[in-house]
């Protein structure tokens, strides 16, 4: 039986057609490619590279993914094994994003798999409520009942209650509170001053509005209760305006919410619940229309809506938690108004 030669392919066909014979060039010929030793057990198929990594394993990957895993693996005696986990790590993290399908063949994940489509995933596109062509008195109207509060575009006034300016800086608005709900107005400002008497006044700073609180809440119910305000919701926003101890100030403003509340208005029995929504949570326009929100912006933690932070004249919008979920706000007074000294 022929020895078997390990050479390459052409020189094996070349000595296979050669005859056999006893003489010197014959034997000379032969004896140029080194004999093998004789296996003592049936020759096995082995696809292992001269790298030290699985042929098989390799196989179907990008040339940059091939390069990184024998970067990352190197050579070695265990280098098949440790490229094989390594694909089988990746790979298996790519099954389960859907990427690749194993079919088991081989017990590994790699070259044998067929990639499917990367599509690239919808986006879930944001409800639009337009209210274009609208009125401006009641565009909350038409509004669903399902919309979330702070899922809406609300326009407010800057120092809704600063109609009057003993100093020049005071002055931010020049129409009343009802013309504002009418325009479409729907937050509300309002900064109040708690006085020796447990009084709440009207105040832009140090200087006084002129006006108490039950009576500016007295024209909100007003409005709300009018053919405009019905399907309407104000978010009326307190801040405190001098050093009073927050809780002295906040037990105050709820005795007043429930002493001024018009219990006696129609329909009958109603309570001052059915005139405020006073949750640590945003509501459903369907749960507030009519109500007004209550918004504290001062140092307590009770009732109403609460924000981590509020800064000042900011001329981009930031947002901050209320109520537990993030709120994108815009608080930017713009100085455009003109005096003329008489």
């Amino acid at each position: 039986m022929p020895p078997v030669l390990r050479g390459s392919a052409k020189e094996s066909s070349e000595l296979a057609q050669a005859p056999l014979d006893n003489n010197a060039a014959s034997n000379e010929t032969l004896s140029t490619v080194p004999p093998s030793p004789r296996p003592s057990s049936p020759p096995t198929v082995s696809n292992r590279r001269s790298d030290g990594l699985c042929g098989t394993c390799m196989r179907g990957l990008g040339r940059r993914r091939r390069k990184k895993v024998k970067e990352e693996v190197g050579a070695g005696d265990d280098a098949q094994t440790l490229a094989e986990e390594t694909v089988l790590s990746r790979d298996a993290e790519r099954v389960k994003k859907g990427v690749l399908r194993g079919d088991g063949r081989n017990g590994f994940l790699s070259g044998l798999t067929k990639r499917k489509r990367e599509r690239p995933a919808k986006l879930k596109q944001p409800r639009v409520l337009n209210t274009l062509g609208i009125a401006r008195c009641s565009w909350m109207s038409a509004l669903p009942d399902s919309a979330m509060l702070d899922e809406l575009y609300i326009p407010g006034s800057h120092e809704t209650l600063a109609l009057h300016y003993p100093l020049l800086s005071s002055l931010c608005q020049t129409l009343p509170l009802t013309t504002q709900l009418s325009l479409g107005i729907r937050f509300l400002d309002l900064r109040f001053n708690l006085t020796t008497k447990c009084e709440l006044w009207a105040y832009h700073g140090l200087v006084p509005q002129g006006r108490r609180a039950e009576e500016v809440f007295a024209e909100v119910y007003r409005w709300l209760e009018g053919a405009e305000g019905r399907g309407e919701t104000v978010i009326i926003s307190v801040k405190q305006e001098n050093d009073t101890p927050p809780d002295l100030f906040a037990s105050t403003l709820l005795s007043l919410i429930q002493s001024t509340t018009p219990l006696a208005s129609s329909p009958p029995n109603r309570t001052p619940q059915s005139f405020w929504y006073t949750e640590n949570e945003w509501p459903r326009l369907g749960d507030v229309r009519g109500k007004a929100v209550l918004f504290c912006r001062f140092a307590w933690k009770g009732n109403g809506l609460h924000p981590v932070s509020w800064p000042n004249d900011q001329h981009v919008a930031w947002t901050t938690d209320i109520g537990g979920r993030e709120s994108l706000v815009q608080d930017w007074v713009r100085y455009s108004c003109s005096f003329a000294l008489i």
